[in-house]
């Protein structure tokens, strides 16, 4: 398994963090696999990292909803929301995302961290927001944010409604379309979640790496959705993002 690190997050000495690369000798999109709070799921991160095993997962459900972690001991896996914050601690937080947008945020000063997931729905809902908001409610001041492993416009081609949706949505969004074919467009969804962060002046960056060209490292929904025979169930996984304060 690969971990992908950022050298603006590795600079910040009170955490720890990293985009989780699929399993290793795991067949393409074979099955779903690494379901929330599942041990073996915890496990994947912990094997080979210095992560604590206290991993806490959502029930992702592409809102705007922000989970804060007041006790180590808090439940969450069932809880629907899309992104963690917390200040605790040896808590790790963590993510899984199979083409939408992870995004792993901290506090260096005020040593306070998030998480979040970040597909179309959620972006265009306001999650990013949220989270910073309910960061700074919590007390930071100057947010870093990294966006790892996620489909990159090239291979994100979305048809006319969700393009006209999208620019009543927000207006700013036009900017991230590109390429016209057939009368569809590519969407450059990590720009546009950069784009929000930079706005809300976080210090935010991104690995630039893209799930759905890369089949031996990441899960992707759409490379699975592709690859499936008409009228057959879709089979793909998800890889894990995760933060945690030493």
């Amino acid at each position: 398994m690969l971990v992908l690190t950022s050298s603006l997050f590795n600079r910040i000495k009170s955490i720890q963090h990293g985009f989780f690369s699929k399993p290793g000798k795991i067949n393409l999109e074979e099955a779903p696999l690494l379901a929330p709070n599942t041990t073996s799921n915890r496990a994947k991160i912990t094997e080979n990292s210095n992560y604590n095993y206290n991993v806490k997962f959502l029930k992702q459900i592409h809102s705007n909803k922000v989970v804060t972690i007041e006790t180590p001991t808090q439940i969450c896996n069932h809880v629907e929301a899309d992104a963690l914050i917390t200040s605790l601690p040896q808590v790790s937080l963590a993510i899984r995302t199979a083409d939408c947008v992870p995004i792993l945020l901290c506090d260096p000063e005020t040593i306070i961290i998030g998480a979040a997931h970040a597909g179309w729905r959620g972006a265009f809902a306001g999650i990013i927001e949220k989270t910073i908001e309910q960061m700074t409610q919590l007390g930071a001041k100057h947010i870093y944010a990294m966006i790892g492993p996620c489909i990159r416009a090239q291979n994100y081609e979305v048809d006319q409604d969700f393009y006209q949706n999208a620019i009543k949505i927000n207006p700013k969004s036009l900017e991230f379309f590109s390429g016209s074919h057939k009368g569809n467009h590519q969407f450059d969804l990590p720009g546009y979640c950069l784009s929000i962060l930079k706005d809300l002046r976080v210090n935010a960056n991104d690995l630039e790496v893209d799930t759905y060209s890369n089949p031996q490292l990441f899960f992707s929904y759409r490379r699975a959705y592709h690859n499936t025979k008409s009228g057959d169930a879709v089979k793909y996984g998800n890889q894990i993002s995760a933060i945690m304060i030493k």
